[in-house]
């Protein structure tokens, strides 16, 4: 594992770091930093901020002592003897993020007012999203109502899901479903007032 500090400033454009934020870098232990996170927490005691694929995120505080970090540190070094011991191994080179460039085909109030049918997620690519998918960390939506869903899409966040993310948004928490435009032809038939 490996962590973050103040080495970084003045390189790839950073200017301060917040040294009360632990960023601990985990990938190449060949385990999500969501699994990382959950292991912490479960057998050591030990409760991180959020984690995403790669890292894990801890806040030290005024609360914190000592015998805090040591133990932090003691979970670290137990994990990296034993990284897949559940049986998780994970690719995470294969992690391919989306181009986050979304063919917009109708306004979100357009898609909100639209006829809607939830249909399996892996039979809704090439339609229109009627509802907003956002994966957390960063929390910012991948899908929003009026976009096409697209393979890159659907990949992107079934994998996010596999590695243990949060994802929210959808009426549908486990991915298997998702919320469609049903009828494009009626779109255009919305009164606007």
């Amino acid at each position: 594992w490996r962590s973050f500090g103040r080495e970084l400033i003045n390189k790839e454009s950073i200017y301060n770091v917040d040294v009360t934020k632990l960023v601990i870098y985990v990938a190449h232990l060949n385990v999500s930093g969501y699994e990382i996170a959950k292991r912490l927490n479960k057998q050591y005691g030990v409760q991180m901020e959020f984690a995403d694929p790669y890292s894990v995120l801890g806040i030290v505080s005024i609360g914190n002592v000592k015998k805090d970090l040591k133990k932090l540190i003691a979970a670290l070094y137990n994990i990296v003897r034993k990284p897949n011991a559940n049986g998780s191994a994970m690719l995470l080179g294969k992690l391919k993020m989306p181009d986050f460039t979304s063919e917009v085909v109708l306004s979100p109030r357009e898609a909100a007012f639209a006829v809607t049918k939830k249909i399996p997620f892996k039979d809704a690519i090439g339609m229109v999203s009627a509802e907003v998918v956002s994966p957390y960390p960063p929390g910012i939506p991948l899908l929003v109502p009026g976009e096409r869903i697209t393979t890159q899409d659907y990949q992107y966040l079934q994998y996010l899901k596999m590695l243990g993310s949060r994802i929210s948004g959808q009426d549908d928490p486990s991915l298997q479903t998702i919320k469609v435009v049903w009828d494009l032809k009626q779109v255009n038939q919305i009164p606007l007032f």
